[in-house]
């Protein structure tokens, strides 16, 4: 049994800022005091706001007020045992026995690549006594169809459909077992400006005045999803005065309009020197991306 405690907190932190982790996630601790500095080579590690006043007891010194910091401390802040994550270096988590957590269960059975695992009641999870289920098999199917034939056989408890499955589902025998939830996530084009090319801007607007959100979402996703207006999901937050959705206010700023993806590509024709320019668009190969 390993117990998580306040110093746990402040290792993974200082690890998480170091220039030498070159940590993807270092956003997620910004609004510490120095982090920012530190990351950027300009601060020693140890000058990170965190202090461990005791075995239990955090002191965390933020740069500035952040209205938002509990659900940074509650989704993306965890801690790390030093001695486990030193003895496994860039190996750690890569399989079960490399892998230490805290949570209700502990994951088992899993080498790195293979498609089945367990979830395993943790007897030491300070809520262990309202963990109800003992294990959790997981099973990776990487076909839609797949999976929602497994779900038929009752081969499997719960699996995920996407697009025209939803559809179908809900005319379907299965229509009393679908359950439609909305995850609260955006998908959007990530555009690799070291290309010349699409640094241009006008390209860029082209592209998005040309993109039909609304038939998207209904004719070809067919999974209840729904249309972006900006880059905050739909759902996500409300103002507090009006208690409105937050895109309400906002506004639409993804409308589309061949119009004015007309007019941009035209500008963008005219500072690219060109009439054409192929693209090429890379994405997960799964249903939803394809």
């Amino acid at each position: 049994m390993v117990v998580k405690t306040a110093a746990d907190f402040v290792y993974s932190l200082q690890r998480q800022v170091d220039p030498k982790t070159k940590s993807q996630e270092v956003g997620h601790v910004a609004e510490i005091k120095n982090a920012t500095a530190i990351t950027a080579g300009k601060k020693a590690v140890k000058t990170l706001g965190v202090k461990a006043l005791g075995k239990y007891k955090l002191k965390i010194t933020l740069a500035q007020r952040v209205p938002y910091f509990n659900y940074r401390l509650a989704t993306e802040i965890y801690p790390l045992n030093k001695q486990f994550t030193t003895k496994y270096g860039n190996k750690y988590g890569t399989t079960a026995n490399k892998t230490l957590s805290n949570g209700p269960y502990v994951l088992k059975g899993w080498n790195g690549t293979n498609d089945t695992w367990k979830y395993v009641k943790n007897p030491y999870y300070y809520g262990h006594k309202q963990v109800h289920i003992k294990q959790v098999k997981v099973q990776t199917v990487k076909n839609n169809s797949t999976a929602e034939n497994l779900f038929e056989s009752n081969a499997v408890q719960v699996t995920q459909i996407t697009g025209t499955q939803v559809a179908s589902a809900q005319q379907g025998s299965l229509k009393n077992q679908l359950k439609i939830t909305k995850l609260n996530q955006l998908y959007f084009m990530l555009w690799n400006q070291k290309r010349s090319a699409l640094k241009n801007a006008d390209l860029r607007r082209a592209v998005s005045y040309s993109l039909n959100r609304q038939s998207l979402v209904k004719n070809v996703l067919k999974d209840g999803s729904t249309a972006a207006t900006s880059l905050v999901p739909t759902g996500n937050t409300t103002n507090p005065t009006t208690g409105k959705d937050f895109n309400t206010d906002t506004g639409n700023l993804y409308s589309y309009s061949p119009a004015k993806a007309k007019q941009y590509w035209k500008k963008a024709q005219a500072s690219l020197g060109t009439q054409k320019r192929t693209l090429q668009l890379l994405t997960n190969d799964n249903d939803i991306n394809k």
